[in-house]
């Protein structure tokens, strides 16, 4: 009688774990489809290069494509290949995870921006890394216009002598650029980053009108 309850608790443990392994599982498949993230596996023994079908939309390809690493690699653009491949080193070598933002060439010629990331599993021959993919590319494009208006911006000021800044009224923190200097003849250290300091430079005659 004690043995069939120990074996009924045993098998009701294993039943529990698959339980719980399905609903991970499942909660993170929904996690993929609500990043619209892609999935892939790399084994350096074999070479082969396993990837769901978001990845190889991601990457480019016609459904159901086969990949191995050559031809996944030949779909990154040439100027970050040698990242992407020193990043995947360094995760086989160390187990450090692998995080890396590159650029994808896609079959019409355009470029789509991912964020791979990933961690090594398994040990000697069995080394694999197992990752994500996400599309980056609206960030990336977003952040290249903010900088690309930042130059402009900085650009004009340099050209009328002009003074930027930016002033953190939370904290009355201020960030100066290089105008200061030039247009009031201060030295960076003479200069205080804050909103009390630059107060205290404008005329009393005008400060009233200033602060309004």
């Amino acid at each position: 009688m004690l043995r069939a309850q120990v074996h009924t608790s045993s098998s009701d443990a294993l039943a529990s774990t698959e339980v719980q392994r399905e609903r991970v599982a499942a909660q993170l498949t929904m996690a993929m489809a609500a990043a619209h993230a892609g999935s892939w596996q790399f084994s350096p023994r074999t070479g082969e290069f396993s990837a769901s079908d978001r990845a190889i939309e991601l990457y480019g390809l016609p459904p159901g494509t086969h990949l191995n690493h050559e031809r996944a690699l030949a779909c990154v653009h040439p100027a970050d290949r040698a990242g992407v491949e020193a990043a995947l080193r360094l995760t086989f070598e160390s187990g450090e995870p692998f995080r890396h933002e590159h650029r994808v060439l896609q079959s019409d010629g355009s470029i789509r921006w991912v964020l791979s990331q990933a961690l090594r599993q398994g040990e000697g021959d069995q080394i694999c890394v197992v990752g994500l993919m996400q599309d980056v590319t609206e960030r990336k494009e977003a952040q290249e216009q903010l900088r690309s208006s930042e130059n402009r911006f900085r650009l004009a000021a340099e050209a009328v002598n002009g003074i930027i800044y930016e002033h953190d009224i939370t904290t009355g923190h201020v960030e100066w650029q290089r105008g200061l200097y030039e247009v009031l003849g201060y030295h960076a250290a003479e200069v205080a980053p804050t909103a009390a300091w630059w107060r205290e430079q404008i005329d009393p005659d005008d400060l009233e009108r200033i602060e309004l």
